[in-house]
């Protein structure tokens, strides 16, 4: 089951009620672990706005759902949520327009120990269009040697990846090397060990 983050504050608040609101109702409920807090806000002329929100934590995670409805009876939704697993965090966000489009933003890490350590983050970001960009990083460290790579890919395809790994010799020396793979796919590499000059390729 995914839960939800919970929304710190009203942030939407503002543009839900009308401009110069007369009246303004407020509203908390609490039931089944989940908070219902809800505004209503009425202007001179009788047009009203509203925001519910829906928030719920527990031990794996929390959610958060708000709804804004505008004088013109147009809604805008924002999910948010956050979840624990076995080795990190997974959290999102999305929002759905008056038309029903909808914007996402997902972020997921995880981290393990055996035999030194590993760590991997991973980023998604979809607009209104349905057009996707991301980020993916990686990092291993084990046996005195360590790899971490990067790959960023934009919302027309095009990718770049940054690799860096080091080791350490047995004269005590680190040797570093980095290679780097933009759009075109012509990976650069460039190579160092501790004390001297770079070499390129």
């Amino acid at each position: 089951m995914r839960h939800y983050a919970k929304l710190t504050g009203l942030v939407i608040l503002a543009c839900a009620l009308p401009a110069h609101a007369q009246n303004v109702d407020r509203d908390v409920e609490r039931e089944d672990g989940i908070i219902t807090r809800t505004l209503t806000a009425e202007a001179a002329d009788g047009r009203t706005a509203s925001l519910v929100q829906q928030a719920q934590r527990t031990e794996d995670g929390a959610s958060s759902v708000a709804t804004r409805t505008g004088v013109n009876g147009q809604t805008t939704t924002l999910d948010r949520y956050t979840e624990k697993t076995e080795t990190g965090r997974d959290s999102g966000v999305a929002v759905t327009g008056p038309a029903g489009q909808t914007a996402s933003r997902d972020y997921s890490r995880s981290y393990t120990e055996e035999d030194g350590f590993s760590r991997t983050a991973n980023a998604r970001a979809t607009d209104r269009n349905g057009d996707t960009a991301s980020r993916n990083s990686s990092a291993n460290c084990n046996s005195g040697t360590c790899a971490r790579e990067r790959t960023s890919t934009g919302r027309q395809g095009d990718s770049r990846t940054v690799r860096n790994n080091a080791s350490r010799n047995d004269d005590g020396s680190v040797l570093r090397q980095r290679s780097i793979t933009p759009p075109n796919g012509e990976t650069r590499q460039r190579e160092r060990t501790r004390g001297t000059r770079s070499r390129r390729n």
